[in-house]
């Protein structure tokens, strides 16, 4: 038996249903630097209000695990969801306001920081049995698989109707999703060790997780792109978002099941080095080439980088601790991943108001090749990987 009783089974579903339904809203914020520019802000004002939720996702993340034990996983998932409901629709009434902006964006970053490690906590709490990883894939996936719907949806709404009504209308489905989140019934489970915040510098000071930490605030940052300025620069080559959208999104889930298994017995170390390279020559192709077909050949590459980066390195950290000490390094690894997404569009922001796109996103091509320098020079002088 794969779950912990019959209604357990009907909870992970639905679920993960409303994990999907909520995060399709949430994925339609990709194209928020578009609106944010159609109401007159530059490139470097949006990177501040793409940028502004960093301190407050990176402390409530850390805080997370003492929460999630006061309260449980189930009621502060539902805590983060009406958050991120709320907060999305504010920006109907803040989008003309740059401080207003700045507050909404704010809100919704503690939301999502909230729901994200309480939903995985309530979902593994369901879960038993050889098979519960595979399961447990299947719910993380509802994160990223709404990019396949959210952003072309939002397009094409900004297209047809503009910016009037458009937090309203596109906040349907986390309005559905929220409502289903209070419909399943909580897990009778001890969510997470309570834990000091100093142990969280002892972690940053081993040296070992310097690697793969390192790695991810990297990764982070290329994905901090895509869910900033992917939709405002091919807005601004008039290419449909979906071209790189959808291409991305399939592209990770197919290499997830299909090629990831096949590449796990090969060294980490060339496993992040070949993702993160396919990631950097999506954005040379970018950088070089504006027409359509070179959207689509970057969602390709991207996501084939991402879907081997992100777990290989998360991998890296957890084979450094028994699976009863794998909490916090994990937490910390996805806070340092959240870092990098939020603080991109900050530097991101200015880079393109003074130098143009094209030339930030050759940076970001430059910056990969950079880390993967830096990876291969760290392991010829010994910096250890265990």
């Amino acid at each position: 038996m794969n779950f912990t009783n019959p209604r357990a089974q009907f909870d992970f579903w639905l679920f993960a249903l409303a994990t999907f339904v909520l995060f399709t809203t949430n994925s339609m914020l990709a194209l928020l630097s578009v609106v944010l520019k159609k109401q007159g802000l530059s490139a470097d004002l949006i990177g501040i209000v793409l940028a502004a939720p960093a301190p407050a996702i990176l402390v409530t993340m850390l805080l997370a695990g003492p929460i999630i034990t006061r309260f449980g996983a189930l009621q502060i998932a539902r805590t983060g969801a009406l958050i991120m409901l709320m907060s999305y629709l504010s920006f109907e009434l803040t989008i003309d306001s740059f401080s207003g902006a700045i507050a909404s964006r704010i809100c919704h970053g503690v939301g999502y920081a909230l729901f994200m490690p309480a939903a995985m906590i309530y979902a593994d709490g369901k879960l038993r049995g050889p098979h519960k990883l595979y399961y447990f894939g299947i719910y993380a996936s509802m994160f990223p698989l709404p990019n396949v719907l959210g952003p072309p949806l939002a397009d094409i709404y900004l297209r047809d109707f503009g910016i009037d009504r458009f937090f309203l209308f596109t906040a349907l489905p986390a309005l559905l999703g929220a409502t289903l989140v209070f419909t399943v019934t909580a897990t009778h489970k001890a969510a997470v060790a309570r834990a000091a915040l100093i142990d969280y510098v002892h972690l940053l000071q081993r040296r070992s997780l310097w690697m793969p930490y390192g790695g991810i605030f990297v990764v982070g940052m290329f994905y901090g792109f895509v869910v900033s300025f992917m939709a405002l620069l091919l807005e601004s080559r008039h290419i449909p978002v979906s071209y790189f959208f959808v291409t991305f999104t399939a592209c990770l889930f197919g290499s997830r099941f299909l090629l990831v298994r096949y590449i796990q017995q090969l060294p980490r170390t060339v496993i992040f080095s070949a993702g993160l390279g396919l990631q950097s020559c999506a954005y040379f192709v970018l950088a070089l080439e504006p027409a359509p077909a070179a959207a689509i050949l970057a969602g390709l590459l991207f996501g084939l980088g991402y879907s081997v980066a992100y777990p290989t390195l998360s991998i890296w950290v957890t084979q450094q601790f028994s699976p009863d000490q794998q909490g916090m390094p994990l937490t910390l690894y996805n806070a340092i991943f959240t870092l990098g997404i939020f603080l991109l569009p900050l530097f991101g922001g200015y880079v393109i108001a003074w130098l143009g796109a094209p030339t930030m996103v050759l940076g970001m091509a430059l910056l990969g090749a950079v880390a993967i320098a830096l990876t291969w020079f760290a392991l010829r002088v010994g910096a250890p990987t265990h």
